[in-house]
């Protein structure tokens, strides 16, 4: 019943290459997986927060049992390389050594491997660490808005000077390589003046390939005159 209940899960998953024979992982003709499949799934348990920090201690201590015990880590990478936060080792007959790792980069990327089928340890780790390591120069850090630099500018009412808009505050974006960012501003085609600097009169936001990551406030970047009676 819980192997049948394990492959319901992975159907909801959409885990369309997987199929579990027992609840272990041990050899059985029942039982495979793909790449893809389980990079999917550790996407998915890397949401959980206790998840991630557990498979990201090199050393848990149990204190279950007639005494506490200590517990080294399998995944050694978690241990000697401070960037990588996990996930899982593995080994069977058939499925050779097996490591999903993780990785979180300097620059604020995050990325997920999986090697299947390798002849031991040593290019497990070496593989894993590779790839690790290209994923992670695929992101870079970008200053997305600047408060010390106007985004637009719009008329002001009775007047023939036109009043700048900067975004609030200072927002930073990681983005992966190839990835387009834009920035969406909302705001009137006019300001009816006397307002301060800083007044708050419209909105930006942050999108990154069509999905909105960032949103801040957008104001004036001086004060803006009013119309005075004699206009």
């Amino acid at each position: 019943r819980f192997v049948r209940e394990m492959n319901e899960r992975a159907a909801e998953l959409g885990l369309d290459d997987t199929s579990y024979g027992n609840p272990i992982g041990l050899d059985d003709p029942r039982g495979y997986s793909t790449a893809r499949d389980l990079a999917a799934l550790s996407l998915e348990l890397m949401r959980h927060r206790r998840f991630a920090r557990i498979v990201d201690m090199p050393i848990a201590r149990l204190e279950s049992g007639a005494e506490p015990r200590l517990v080294d880590n399998r995944n050694r990478l978690v241990r000697t390389h401070p960037f990588v936060t996990g996930i899982k080792t593995g080994h069977t007959i058939q499925a050779g050594y097996v490591l999903v790792g993780a990785g979180r980069g300097a620059a604020g990327g995050r990325v997920i491997s999986v090697v299947l089928g390798e002849p031991g340890e040593a290019s497990r780790d070496a593989d894993t660490l590779a790839l690790l390591r290209w994923g992670l120069r695929r992101f870079r850090r970008v200053r997305a808005l600047d408060p010390s630099r106007p985004l637009t500018r719009v008329g002001i009412e009775h007047r023939d000077t036109r009043a700048a808009l900067r975004p609030r505050r200072a927002v930073t974006v990681t983005v992966r390589e190839g990835q387009r960012i834009e920035r969406r501003v909302r705001a009137p085609e006019e300001l009816e003046g006397p307002l301060p600097a800083g007044a708050r009169v419209g909105s930006v936001s942050v999108v990154v390939d069509g999905r909105t990551v960032r949103r801040t406030g957008l104001v004036t970047a001086a004060d803006v005159p009013g119309a005075g009676g004699l206009r």
